[in-house]
């Protein structure tokens, strides 16, 4: 096993969660009335 690989997949793994974070938090926001402005 390599180190490289191992940090590689959980990198892929932690930004795939990210991005699912963000689109959960975008889908949230979107239906409130935007506080800024």
């Amino acid at each position: 096993m390599r180190l490289r690989g191992m940090s590689g997949a959980t990198g892929e793994f932690t930004l795939a969660a990210a991005m699912q974070n963000l689109r959960r938090q975008a889908k949230f926001t979107s239906q409130e009335p935007p506080i800024t402005g």
